[in-house]
């Protein structure tokens, strides 16, 4: 069996490095090879114990990866590292959102159409380039998340988000259509498009953004 080195939480206070199984793909999977992956908050309240977390599991969310394998039911929206798909052109702008129908595992979740937003006063449309799948998102899906306890279904998921400018809404300065910027968004951003506070936008240096091509 094929083995792949992971940070492993043993118990509060404590991780390993340790070999573990490439894992199988799953009807909703993606196998996806990891090339950088953050250690952020969340990362910080697992290792406290903080969060429900199995003893003997990687840590370890926010990948930068590229998909090897992806099950027949991921191929509507196939991923590009484990985050949705960079936007196809087409005629018309199509907005596909990531939907929690009810909270539960992910058969919970659904791809569905939505309206595409405009950009009201002070606010940006950004077309999503990516948005994470991470562990906050399943807490979020399974209504374990301090910060959306107060949130009802159905709702879009997506903590956070690269996208670009593509609409500027008024008494917005300092950004311009084509701009590539990031937000933490908490919900909402497992979409095609979405709008967001154009002072809450952090603009992306377009070199951290270019990938290497394989030769």
């Amino acid at each position: 069996m094929s083995k792949m080195k992971a940070a492993v939480f043993v118990e509060p206070g404590r991780i390993v490095l340790d070999s573990k199984p490439i894992p199988d793909v799953g009807s909703l999977d993606a196998l996806m090879r990891v090339t950088t992956t953050t250690i952020c908050g969340t990362d910080v309240h697992i290792l406290k114990g903080e969060y429900p977390v199995r003893k003997g599991l990687p840590i370890g969310h926010e990948p930068d990866a590229s998909v090897r394998v992806a099950s027949q039911g991921l191929r509507p929206f196939l991923p590009v590292c484990g985050i949705m798909r960079r936007n196809l052109p087409t005629r018309e702008p199509r907005n596909r959102v990531v939907q929690v129908r009810r909270f539960g595992g992910p058969e919970e979740l659904g791809v569905v159409d939505a309206p595409l937003p405009t950009a009201g006063r002070g606010e940006a449309r950004v077309r999503v380039l990516a948005s994470s799948v991470e562990y906050t998102d399943v807490l979020i899906r399974r209504h374990l998340y301090p910060q959306t306890m107060h949130r009802r279904p159905p709702f879009v998921i997506g903590y956070d988000v690269v996208g670009e400018i593509d609409q500027l809404g008024d008494g917005v300065s300092g950004l311009q259509v084509g701009d590539r910027v990031a937000d933490m968004t908490v919900v909402g951003s497992n979409a095609a498009y979405r709008t967001l506070r154009a002072d809450r936008l952090t603009r992306v240096p377009a070199a951290s953004t270019q990938r290497k091509r394989p030769r």
